[in-house]
């Protein structure tokens, strides 16, 4: 068995190797001298592939599955992006602010933590992708076909995904209620669109995101669960790509939005 140290600065701080035999009496003197010369060969090509497989596991946890997966492959200039059709997500937790202004900041991101794992879950496991935490939400894409008007996998899952956030979120409320903690009420807009999917930011820091009208729109539809009086609010651009029914609730002028839309939910 030999240890290995590698140099500090990282997480990774080192390997063991163990090297066995079934050879009757084991190593000889001349085996561990050329085990000895090896190590530091060994130890230079495990720490190459150690910090290849962390530097991916860090991408996924802090950018998402595709996006992290995107900017390994070299996708890391400014402008850099394409466009796709997309099933957009917009999750926002009611009360936030409030809770904020009361509250010991640890336990507020106690619960924050709780919340968030309650919403992303269903998106991961559904192949959708986080593209970022807005605070007391998140914004959530779920990659799609084009063709217009025509139901797709990813307007097929994300309802189910909006509504299992929703089960798991009153969950999380329910426990909370049972000691004496405070609740978040989540509210989820679905809508559907193009957006840039890519890089954004200044020279030296970079946000691989999604931006584009779509985005806006998803944001302006989530701002009326609250004057609707629902948690769960889909537009018809995104209604129509579904086998499902739901029930519409009227035509809305959304801010800084050039057309009314038709907004529906399941509720």
């Amino acid at each position: 068995m030999f240890l290995v140290e590698f140099s500090p600065g990282t997480s990774i701080t080192g390997a063991a190797i163990s090297i066995a035999t079934d050879r009757a009496g084991g190593f000889e003197d001349t085996d561990l001298t050329s085990f000895r010369e090896l190590v530091p060969v060994l130890g230079l090509a495990i720490y190459r592939l150690v910090l290849f497989l962390t530097t991916g596991q860090m991408l996924d946890s802090y950018l998402g599955r595709m996006s992290g997966a995107r900017v390994m492959a070299g996708e890391i200039v400014r402008g850099q992006g394409r466009i796709i059709s997309a099933a957009i997500l917009l999750a926002d937790l009611s009360g936030f602010t409030r809770l904020t202004d009361r509250e010991d900041p640890l336990d507020v991101v106690r619960w924050l933590n709780e919340h968030f794992e309650a919403i992303g879950d269903p998106v991961i496991e559904n192949n959708g992708e986080i593209l970022k935490f807005l605070g007391d939400g998140l914004l959530a894409v779920f990659p799609a076909a084009a063709v217009a008007g025509e139901p797709c996998g990813a307007c097929e899952a994300a309802p189910r995904v909006a509504r299992e956030a929703i089960r798991r979120n009153d969950a999380v409320n329910a426990r909370r209620k049972g000691s004496g903690e405070p609740q978040l009420p989540l509210d989820i807009a679905l809508h559907f669109g193009e957006v840039v999917y890519g890089n954004v930011g200044t020279s030296r820091r970079l946000d691989f995101t999604a931006i584009g009208r779509a985005v806006n729109e998803v944001s302006r539809i989530e701002g009326f669960c609250g004057q609707l009086g629902v948690h769960l609010l889909l537009s018809d651009l995104f209604a129509r790509r579904c086998r499902s029914d739901f029930r519409q609730l009227g035509t809305f002028e959304l801010r800084g939005v050039e057309f009314p839309l038709v907004l529906s939910t399941t509720d």
